[in-house]
C-alpha cells in the first residue's frame, strides 16, 4: 500500500479509536468558501429574492438574527467575488453584468462582529 494512504489511515482511525475528531473550524476565512455548518455559533441567514433596481441586477433581501453592520462576503462558483460593509436588514444587489449566460452557484455570507456566520447559496441564471 502507497505509504501516504497508509499515513492518512492511520492519522484517520488514530482519531476514531482514541475517541477525538481533529479540531474544528470555529471562523469564516473570507478568502475561501469555507465554513462549519453544524457550529452553534454560527447562524441562520435569511435569504429570499430583493427587489432589483435594475436590469442586469440580482437582489438579495438578506436579515441575520441580530441587526447592524456585518462583513458580506459573496462568491460566484465556489471563487471570490468581493467582500464589503454590510446593514442587516437589508438588499444585496449582484451585477451580472459581464457574465457570461448560463448557471451560476451564488454564496452569500453574512459575518457578524462577533465572528458568527451565516450562509445562503442559490442557482441564479443568467440570460
Amino acid at each position: 500500500m502507497n505509504r501516504l494512504v497508509l499515513a492518512f489511515l492511520t492519522l484517520v482511525f488514530g482519531f476514531v479509536l482514541a475517541g477525538k475528531a481533529p479540531a474544528e473550524e470555529t471562523k469564516t476565512d473570507p478568502r475561501r468558501d469555507v465554513f462549519v455548518e453544524n457550529s452553534t455559533t454560527n447562524f441562520v441567514l435569511g435569504a429570499k429574492p430583493g427587489p432589483s433596481s435594475s436590469r442586469g441586477r440580482v437582489a438579495f433581501d438578506l436579515s441575520a438574527p441580530q441587526s447592524g453592520d456585518h462583513t458580506l462576503v459573496c462568491f460566484i462558483d465556489g471563487k471570490l467575488l468581493k467582500t464589503s460593509r454590510f446593514v442587516s436588514p437589508g438588499i444585496f444587489e449582484l451585477s451580472t453584468r459581464g457574465m457570461a449566460p448560463g448557471s451560476y452557484r451564488v454564496t452569500l455570507q453574512l459575518v457578524d462582529p462577533q465572528g458568527r456566520v451565516g450562509r445562503h447559496t442559490q442557482r441564479i441564471r443568467v440570460k
